[in-house]
Formats: C-alpha cells, structure tokens, sequence
C-alpha cells in the first residue's frame, strides 16, 4: 500500500516516511503537525457501499515521535461502514471536511477533530431525487467556498451554510456565447 512522505523540495535532504500506515487521499494540517488521511481499498465511484473496505478517515499526530494514528470514524454495525474519504481541513485547523454517503449519496460533511456530530454541508440529491453525488472536492484557502464536480457540472458551496450554486461553462470561440 501507499505511504506518506515528506519532500524537501531543495532537495537537499532525502524524503522522510511521515508514518508507517497505508493512505489514500491525505491533507496535511494549517500548522502543519498533523495529517488527515484515508485507509481502505473501495474506490471512490462505488456508490452506497457499506462494508469493511470502505475509506476510513484517520488522523495522524506528527508531533510525537513515532507519529500518533487514531481512527476518527467509528464501525457501524456488523462492520457495515460507508465511505469517509476526501479530507480537507478547514481553515481553523480544529474541523475538517469529508465526502461521505451513508444514504447512498456522496455528500459533504463537517466535523470537528475532537468528535462529535458530523454537519452534513451538501445535500446535492435532495433537489432531483438523484444519487449522483458531490466528486473531487477541494475547499478555498479562506475555508469559505467548497468546489466539486457533481456529474459533468462544476459547483461551489458556501462551507458554512451549504447553499450551493452552479458554475457556469463558456465556451469561446465557438461561435455560442
């Protein structure tokens, strides 16, 4: 499986493993002590998957030495989980943000590293009825605005309410505007 390691873009020193665990999808934090991460072995399209394979959302502790990795999703019954996966810290570095679907949908959701309940931002089915969910998310370095791919649409959502709106595509050049 995958690790995580840190470059030194000079080059000047070799990489170095941050921890000995497999990761896919990882964000390393504001302040750059700890990391996000995602273990399991589903893909990101299996929509409405629970079992044990699905992406869990771990984080690690670099500030200790080895590094810390605690599990920040717990197992749901008989080991029926469902996907965490794309981590991405919010810009106070005590939250983050994750895709999820524990209706069959891929949602955004937030919750604060110490526990707790998780906020679900995006409800992008609820207005069609449809379970194409939210795709690649990524969140502004502000922490105000989420962009995701939702089928072959690009959208953004303000991170604290969950309004979302479509972005447009122009093409130009040929001849529509």
């Amino acid at each position: 499986s995958r690790r995580a390691y840190l470059l030194d873009v000079t080059g000047e020193t070799p990489p170095r493993m941050l921890f000995d665990a497999g990761v896919r999808d990882a964000a390393i934090s504001p302040d750059g002590t700890k990391v996000l991460f995602c273990r399991g072995r589903s893909n990101w399209n299996r929509k409405g998957y629970e079992g044990p394979q699905a992406l869990q959302m771990w984080l690690a502790d670099l500030s200790t030495t080895p590094a810390t990795v605690t599990r920040l999703c717990e197992d749901r019954e008989h080991f029926q989980n469902v996907a965490h996966m794309d981590p991405m810290w919010a810009d106070d570095g005590q939250s983050y943000y994750y895709t999820s679907d524990p209706d069959g949908t891929f949602d955004i959701y937030h919750r604060p590293l110490e526990g707790g309940e998780a906020r679900r931002v995006t409800n992008v089915g609820a207005g069609d009825g449809s379970d194409d969910g939210v795709a690649f998310p990524v969140l502004s370095r502000d922490g105000d605005t989420l962009l995701f791919r939702r089928r072959f649409d690009m959208m953004t959502c303000d991170a604290k309410c969950g309004a979302t709106t479509d972005v447009p595509r122009v093409a130009t050049g040929d001849g529509v505007a």
